[in-house]
């Protein structure tokens, strides 16, 4: 479930945790962890999928529009929590929205772009575009500290019961390579069901896979 930062989640805590989860979790992983960032790209829909109904995960994304019509199409518990303010930033494919995105497309990787604002502010112009799109992917270092982590633990994945309990289930993925079957096998692992069923009793779960 992309979130914008943690203060979405404690926002909607009470409301999350009526969802009838057993557990929940958070991708944590920043810019300079490329290769999470590249499976993010699509892998989000695995995760969904990967994690089952008894389990949320959180990951600090902008939501990209074929997540939002995903989550739109399925009533996605994600679309009930936040789907209202993206109702109107579903892709649509008018005339207008396709020189947006063609614009959006032309100048998404050059930096230089930007616009002085009045008060001396620079904004990217791919910003300006895509307005929708604030989010930090550095905010997974201070969740890491609200768990009781270490900067130099994430990349990582962590599961917890409680959002304010710093008991938490860590997976190191510093060192993983192939993160699609990784995740493919963790979540098809006895680990993961004991986890679910709130039985595992060893925190450094990453070391007994």
């Amino acid at each position: 479930m992309p979130i914008s930062n943690f203060r979405e989640i404690q926002a909607n805590w009470i409301i999350i945790k009526n969802q009838g989860y057993e557990l929940f979790g958070f991708l944590l992983y920043t810019d300079a962890d490329e290769s999470i960032v590249n499976y993010i790209s699509t892998g989000i829909f695995d995760l969904d999928i990967l994690k089952g109904e008894k389990c949320q995960i959180f990951i600090i994304e902008a939501p990209s529009n074929r997540w939002i019509q995903h989550a739109a199409s399925l009533q996605h518990p994600w679309w009930k929590l936040f789907g209202s303010n993206y109702a109107n930033k579903i892709e649509d494919k008018t005339e207008n929205y396709i020189s947006r995105k063609l614009a959006l497309d032309i100048i998404s990787n050059n930096k230089k772009c930007i616009i002085i604002t009045g008060n001396g502010n620079q904004i990217n112009l791919n910003q300006l575009l895509e307005p929708y799109n604030y989010f930090n992917r550095s905010e997974a270092l201070r969740i890491a500290k609200h768990f009781g982590l270490n900067y130099n633990e994430v990349p990582c994945l962590i599961f917890f019961y409680d959002l304010y309990s710093r008991d938490v289930f860590k997976i190191d993925l510093r060192n993983i390579q192939d993160l699609k079957s990784f995740f493919r096998n963790f979540f098809d692992s006895e680990e993961y069901y004991e986890l679910i069923n709130n039985t595992f009793k060893n925190t450094k779960i990453g070391e007994a896979l």
